[in-house]
């Protein structure tokens, strides 16, 4: 399945045959290497193949970042979901929205979280979900636990 780049470490794949209102967003650690997010989105691809993906990836600067500066970033991703609630808007209840979102780790929950803020800003109303994974989180810690175990993940400097 072909993948798009929206933004910034923001990825939309489209299905060959993609049902409308299906949306599956992934929101991952800090630091998560494509190696292991690979596994998730095939994952997903398998369970649901005419779902589209959205993948939302946490880098370092969110733990850096203003919740403004979080918040513009991410507006592409909050477009793609307007989007996908559209599709359905004036089907019947068979066909609403089928909306999964899948977060990991306190960065993966950092990031879902400003686009739920957005999004109930923009539409007034939650996000209709059918599915909810909170993946390894929220992570015990402090905020220098949490910075430690990320700069451990980055590589190593020249």
């Amino acid at each position: 399945m072909p993948s798009t780049r929206l933004c910034a470490n923001t990825w939309l794949s489209n299905p060959e045959k993609a049902i409308p209102g299906q949306l599956i967003i992934i929101c991952t650690w800090l630091g998560a290497s494509p190696k292991h997010v690979g596994k998730y989105t095939d994952l997903y691809r398998s369970i649901a193949p005419h779902a589209r993906i959205l993948l939302i990836e946490s880098d370092v600067s969110i733990l850096v970042s203003s919740y403004a500066r979080q918040r513009r970033r991410i507006r592409p991703v909050v477009d793609i979901v307007l989007e996908t609630l559209a599709e359905t808007e004036t089907s019947s209840d068979d066909n609403a929205p089928r909306i999964l979102l899948h977060t990991f780790s306190n960065g993966g929950t950092n990031t879902a979280t400003q686009l739920l803020i957005i999004l109930r800003e923009v539409a007034s109303k939650p996000l209709p979900l059918i599915g909810l994974v909170l993946d390894s989180t929220p992570a015990k810690g402090t905020y220098w636990k949490s910075y430690n175990a990320m700069v451990f993940s980055l590589p190593p400097a020249s």
